[in-house]
């Protein structure tokens, strides 16, 4: 469901001492305020139950357990205590469903309004409607049985961006260091790969394989070579002469933007 946010969905009051506050600028306030909230539980949460609002029979009428609810426009359902009956439309047919809906009470020029979740039984659920349970009905419109079809409310975190890559920086580089044994490099032409992630969550760091490039610390010459992804690179060592000791080999890397998967260097540090 694509959600318009208006534009003046962040204006709210500005206090200041003797403002004379009209109904507008209270009006104001409080849809501030309750916009935030419907936002917030709109891409938070999937609509559905969150507390109550079992359906159960009571002769040819149906009862509502108090409880609360999430719509898809983020609206808090609220159903209060005493088992809210309902009665089937004269029109019902097999079968019914039960679903409470948020009321609109902009029209109203009441001065209290009462925003308690609504019950209705149809033989659909509009858009905004939560479906609390299936009523099946027989040939002379009596309840044969009531079925509990709430659905849970869960989150929907984390979120889902489409195809954008968490955490993809394409316009910018990263840089490490790592350390490599050198216990299979003790010959020369001996050789070792590693697999090196951009984050420590292994997830994309790129839109496109970046250009990596490896420095060698240390005295003793390698080549490398090394074959990068959008998550993680592979360097690969080459011992050219024989190692000096059995300590690690220092590695410091960088990864550049570029359409490049595959790079090699022969490149050390001056002792």
């Amino acid at each position: 469901m694509s959600t318009l946010i208006k534009a003046d969905v962040a204006d709210h009051l500005n206090y200041q001492t003797g403002m004379f506050l009209t109904s507008d600028y209270m009006t104001l306030e409080q849809n501030y305020f309750s916009n935030w909230f419907w936002l917030q539980n709109q891409f938070l949460f999937s609509p559905g139950v969150l507390n109550g609002m079992l359906v159960s029979q009571a002769g040819n009428t149906l009862a509502v357990s108090q409880g609360v609810a999430f719509d898809a426009a983020g609206h808090f359902l609220i159903l209060p205590s005493g088992g809210t009956p309902l009665t089937l439309p004269s029109d019902a047919s097999n079968p019914m469903l039960v679903y409470a809906s948020y009321p609109d009470t902009s029209a109203s020029t009441a001065s209290v309004v009462n925003e308690a979740a609504q019950l209705f039984a149809a033989k659909r659920v509009p858009d905004n409607g939560v479906l609390l349970a299936t009523v099946t009905l027989d040939a002379h419109k009596a309840i044969v049985s009531v079925t509990d079809s709430r659905v849970p409310v869960t989150s929907l975190l984390p979120a889902a961006l489409g195809t954008v890559k968490t955490n993809a920086a394409p316009d910018t580089f990263l840089q490490g260091t790592l350390a490599v044994p050198a216990a299979q490099l003790q010959t020369a032409g001996a050789s070792t790969s590693v697999t090196v992630p951009f984050y420590d969550t292994q997830q994309d760091a790129f839109s496109t394989p970046p250009t990596v490039m490896v420095t060698v610390g240390g005295s003793v010459p390698y080549a490398t070579a090394v074959a990068s992804g959008t998550a993680q690179f592979v360097v690969t060592l080459l011992a050219l002469q024989a190692a000096g000791g059995s300590g690690d080999i220092a590695l410091s890397w960088i990864a550049i933007p570029g359409a490049s998967s595959v790079s090699s260097a022969s490149i050390r540090e001056k002792p």
